[in-house]
């Protein structure tokens, strides 16, 4: 069986988190030349070791995707001269009830959510619009969604991603650029939230040319949380 990513170019951030070790393995197995960014050296460092014996082209950088987007991307560049797919994983959840939640961390979140989303898919459609070309992928929560009890900022910055990916899909189809994004679990962090596996594959797919004609749409990967009773109790 051929390999669905083979020879394409992929940056995965948040590949420090338990979603973004799962993707990388799962990209790199099916071929992709690999950039994995994260913010946590140890956990990033970890993720290197399980996916190198897999992609003999693995770059890493330790870095923030709201204040270096810029420099994930051209290090891509500089690595593979393109960037086929961006896959996009946020931040780990936090939050209090909304009157109980600092203006700090309310910023931050969004910060480290938001920002950060909107950073990266700034850097990489200039160099996906020169090559016609390109997936954009994000992983978010359920919480987007359904909302979260004690996680008002969360929930909110979360929610704001379908939308842009929605409009980037929009606005660039003429260019051959695809946006997606997937719901998984009730939280980005624990693995008893979410079957990382199966988000991957998820992943996989919509990268792949499989998928080329799927654009502003959403795989959920939730166990049935938004489409049952089940999120509704939550």
């Amino acid at each position: 069986m051929s390999k669905r990513l083979l020879g394409k170019a992929c940056i995965i951030t948040g590949a420090d988190l338990p979603a973004g070790e799962a993707a990388a393995l799962r990209f790199a197995q099916e071929g992709a030349l690999l950039l994995l960014s994260g913010i946590d050296e140890q956990r990033l460092r970890s993720t290197v070791t399980k996916v190198k014996s897999f992609c003999p082209s693995l770059y890493s950088i330790l870095a923030t995707p709201q204040q270096n987007a810029d420099n994930i991307v051209q290090t891509a560049l500089r690595q593979f001269g393109t960037v086929d797919v961006l896959l996009h994983i946020t931040a780990e959840p936090t939050g209090h009830p909304l009157h109980e939640t600092p203006l700090d961390e309310w910023e931050q979140t969004f910060s480290n959510i938001t920002d950060s989303t909107f950073h990266m898919c700034r850097a990489v459609l200039p160099c996906m619009q020169a090559h016609h070309r390109g997936s954009i992928i994000h992983l978010i929560s359920t919480a987007a969604l359904l909302g979260r009890q004690g996680r008002s900022a969360f929930c909110a910055a979360q929610s704001a991603i379908p939308a842009l990916t929605r409009s980037i899909a929009i606005d660039y189809a003429p260019y051959n650029i695809r946006a997606n994004f997937i719901c998984t679990g009730s939280a980005l962090s624990s693995l008893s939230d979410g079957n990382w596996e199966d988000a991957a594959n998820a992943a996989v797919f919509l990268a792949s040319d499989e998928a080329t004609f799927m654009t502003g749409t959403s795989i959920c990967a939730d166990g049935g949380l938004t489409e049952t009773d089940l999120g509704r109790s939550l």
